[in-house]
Protein backbone atom coordinates (compact mmCIF):
# COMPACT_ATOMS: atom_id res chain seq x y z
CA UNK A 1 0.00 0.00 0.00
CA UNK A 2 2.98 2.77 1.38
CA UNK A 3 4.85 1.68 -2.32
CA UNK A 4 2.17 1.71 -3.94
CA UNK A 5 0.95 5.47 -2.84
CA UNK A 6 4.60 6.05 -3.50
CA UNK A 7 4.47 5.63 -7.27
CA UNK A 8 0.57 7.52 -7.36
CA UNK A 9 2.99 10.56 -5.40
CA UNK A 10 5.34 11.02 -8.44
CA UNK A 11 2.50 10.86 -11.01
CA UNK A 12 0.93 13.26 -8.99
CA UNK A 13 4.59 15.57 -9.40
CA UNK A 14 4.60 14.71 -13.49
CA UNK A 15 1.48 15.69 -14.08
CA UNK A 16 1.23 18.90 -11.70
CA UNK A 17 1.25 21.43 -14.13
CA UNK A 18 -1.56 19.40 -16.63
CA UNK A 19 -4.12 19.47 -14.32
CA UNK A 20 -3.47 23.23 -13.75
CA UNK A 21 -2.08 22.56 -10.16
CA UNK A 22 -5.50 20.76 -8.98
CA UNK A 23 -3.63 18.19 -7.61
CA UNK A 24 -1.14 20.72 -6.01
CA UNK A 25 -4.23 21.86 -3.33
CA UNK A 26 -5.43 18.42 -2.61
CA UNK A 27 -1.96 17.11 -1.92
CA UNK A 28 -1.65 20.47 0.53
CA UNK A 29 -5.18 19.82 2.23
CA UNK A 30 -4.84 16.11 2.46
CA UNK A 31 -1.26 16.11 3.90
CA UNK A 32 -0.43 12.95 5.22
CA UNK A 33 -4.06 10.10 4.62
CA UNK A 34 -2.74 7.81 2.00
CA UNK A 35 -6.34 6.79 1.61
CA UNK A 36 -7.78 10.16 0.62
CA UNK A 37 -4.52 11.14 -1.40
CA UNK A 38 -5.44 8.00 -3.72
CA UNK A 39 -8.96 8.59 -3.49
CA UNK A 40 -8.63 12.35 -4.71
CA UNK A 41 -6.63 10.68 -7.26
CA UNK A 42 -8.61 8.65 -9.12
CA UNK A 43 -11.58 10.85 -8.97
CA UNK A 44 -9.53 13.48 -10.61
CA UNK A 45 -7.67 11.23 -13.37
CA UNK A 46 -10.73 10.80 -15.11
CA UNK A 47 -11.59 14.54 -15.12
CA UNK A 48 -8.65 15.99 -16.94
CA UNK A 49 -8.99 13.27 -19.90
CA UNK A 50 -12.48 15.28 -20.68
Amino acid sequence: MISNAVSVFSLFQSNIDSVNGRFVIHIAHIGGSIIDFIFHFDVHATAPAL
